[in-house]
């Protein structure tokens, strides 16, 4: 695995931390927080800033109404960097993430958030995410539960095959009878 390694002042108005929470996460799970650990960003997480378009002035998600069928939400919270003197809470930016909408995950980053004031209404509204958006948050540690995958889908295949080979063996012995000649 590469691991690609961005320093904090190339992202000087980017996130400084990220966390999810939602149905089946007791706690919020910290994606990444550089305040307490090394001011660097793995190649997860660079892939869930394009995923989630935010970060970028022209992003790449697809505008969309929003589906009919949702699915239960995961609210990702950012913490952004600057800008300076602002509060916590001023700066966080909140998008919701529903990997099970119809047609596939889709975000909404909601309006009139004070984190994203002075951001225009290029990044706010409803956007078809990335099919890889529920793999990516599980390799940053978010539950198979949470997002809706099995954390053993190669066991349940299996114990699938295991089914199906012992009916057939019982249907197979079941037509087998010994031959018995009478003379």
């Amino acid at each position: 695995m590469t691991l690609i390694l961005i320093a904090v002042p190339a992202l000087a108005k980017g996130p400084s931390s990220a966390t999810v929470t939602g149905p089946g996460i007791n706690e919020p799970i910290e994606l990444f927080d550089q305040h307490r650990h090394e001011p660097q960003m793995t190649e997860d997480i660079v892939e869930l800033i394009e995923q989630t378009g935010l970060w970028y002035a022209t992003p790449d998600l697809d505008r969309i109404d929003p589906p009919g069928h949702l699915g239960e939400p995961l609210t990702l919270s950012w913490v952004n960097m600057g800008p300076p003197g602002l509060s916590e809470q001023e700066r966080t930016i909140r998008q919701v993430i529903y990997l099970h909408a119809d047609g596939g995950p889709v975000i909404e980053t909601p309006e009139g958030q004070p984190g994203l004031e002075g951001w225009g209404g290029d990044v706010t509204g409803w956007f078809r995410a990335p099919a890889g958006l529920p793999d990516t948050l599980q390799s940053l540690g978010v539950p198979g539960h949470a997002v809706g995958t099995s954390p053993t889908p190669a066991l349940a295949s299996l114990a699938g095959l295991a089914l199906l080979v012992f009916v057939a063996i019982r249907l197979v012995n079941s037509r087998l009878r010994p031959v018995v000649s009478s003379q």
